[in-house]
């Protein structure tokens, strides 16, 4: 090469040319792939080194010839192998696939051109931060992070050694670069069930047929209170671990000092996961640590006479704790505890009853119109919504106040017979 030809200077891969007629300097490399470069870097040399060394740190970054690839064929080779670049390399679900391309796709918008090397720190926190919350600021890092270190493992080697390490665990994020609007916060956890407004929908409740069908046989084995535990469930809501923790002292048909209706304290379950012969107590909080008080009505929607089975039993009870039959004056009496196994079956869909969705067994919103109604309480109306039929505030005197409604709210003299919604 004739001097003439020859660079003035080397910075690292790059090298800087004397200024053409124009009087520009240029600056010349090879890249990656072994294609070459070549552009301007200003009129002083000052330009130029500085050009040349920007350009020296990026080359430095290339892992292999493959360095060149755009972002946008890496993400793709990654989605299409589908599976974890961490130890067990396990294949993704389809769920999980979906959800990774979605946080790369968002990371990456506007800059699917640039190339493997070409990503540094600040390139990445820029990536990261386009959402609209932390939650979606963090899918994007966990995204990219196991991008860089798919990369890196690659036998086309995307990524250097360094690259890979820039997003370790547990390190900061950038806030949203473009923040959702906030949501007000919004009161879901309550103290006791009846005053939440996210519950159980009347198309959960058990029909009459099968509350009728469960409590015959129930009743087969146990004329005592096999019945009256499956209508208790369907129209109090208690599950099988609340009814057989029940005593004569949780129920008030006279009400209490509280609340003046007849009602039902359901405080305690049985923990069924407590140890045989441990001297901790067997019970424990009903299901979501919420105790609840709930109505007991006069007539069960199948027609059985609830209430007054409830206070004849209730009576048995306290007579079997005279004679010392049963001491704490179960509403169960004591006759389940040597074979409650197979008690289990019934116990299951007892539960049942409650709900069909496995969430908190209540009675519908129609039902507990019923009670109002039956009792002469709060005819000032009750909510028809399925989803809140359930909040009500129960007041010293007596009245059942239903809270406001979301949606409509129906006039329990406008409610039609229970007969014909059931038909409905």
């Amino acid at each position: 090469m004739s001097s003439r030809n020859a660079p003035i200077q080397t910075v690292g891969l790059v090298a800087i040319y004397a200024p053409s007629a124009k009087g520009y300097y240029r600056l010349k490399w090879i890249e990656p792939d072994g294609s070459r470069g070549d552009t301007t870097a200003g009129r002083s040399i000052e330009e130029a080194r500085a050009k040349a060394t920007e350009l020296a740190v990026r080359l430095s970054r290339a892992a292999s010839p493959f360095a060149v690839v755009t972002l946008q064929d890496i993400v793709e080779e990654f989605l299409t192998e589908g599976r974890s670049p961490y130890r067990k390399r396990r294949t993704w679900q389809k769920a999980q696939k979906n959800q990774i391309r979605r946080s790369l796709a968002r990371s990456i918008a506007g800059d699917e051109h640039l190339q493997a090397m070409d990503i540094t720190r600040s390139v990445l926190d820029r990536m990261r931060a386009r959402g609209g919350t932390d939650n979606m600021v963090r899918a994007n890092t966990t995204a990219l992070r196991g991008l860089l270190y798919w990369g890196y493992q690659s036998p086309k080697r995307y990524f250097s050694p360094e690259q890979a390490e820039l997003l370790p665990r547990a390190g900061v994020r950038p806030a949203p670069s473009k923040p959702s609007r906030i949501r007000p916060l919004r009161e879901t956890s309550v103290h006791r069930s009846g005053d939440g407004l996210d519950y159980i929908s009347n198309e959960d409740a058990p029909s009459a047929d099968l509350a009728v069908g469960l409590g015959n046989r129930l009743h087969r084995c146990f004329p005592a209170w096999g019945r009256l535990s499956v209508e208790f469930a369907a129209n109090v809501g208690a599950r099988w671990g609340e009814q057989f923790q029940l005593d004569v002292h949780d129920i008030h048909l006279d009400g209490c000092a509280d609340h003046s209706f007849c009602h039902v304290h359901i405080d305690y379950q049985v923990d069924a996961g407590a140890n045989a012969g441990s001297r901790a107590s067997r019970l424990t909080l009903p299901k979501g640590k919420k105790r609840r008080v709930v109505p007991i009505a006069r007539t069960s929607f199948t027609g059985y006479a609830l209430r007054d089975e409830v206070r004849a039993r209730r009576d048995a009870a306290l007579a079997e704790q005279a004679t010392g039959e049963n001491s704490d004056a179960y509403v169960r009496g004591t006759e389940h505890l040597p074979i409650f196994p197979s008690l289990l079956p019934y116990a299951r869909e007892i539960d049942r009853l409650g709900t069909r969705l496995g969430r908190t067994p209540m009675p519908s919103a129609d039902r507990l119109a019923q009670v109002v109604k039956d009792d002469q309480m709060a005819p000032n109306g009750c909510s028809r919504d399925g989803r809140d039929f359930l909040p009500l505030s129960v007041q010293r005197f007596g009245v059942l106040v239903p809270v406001r409604s979301r949606r409509c709210r129906t006039s329990l003299t406008d409610l039609p017979p229970h007969s014909e919604r059931e038909a409905s």
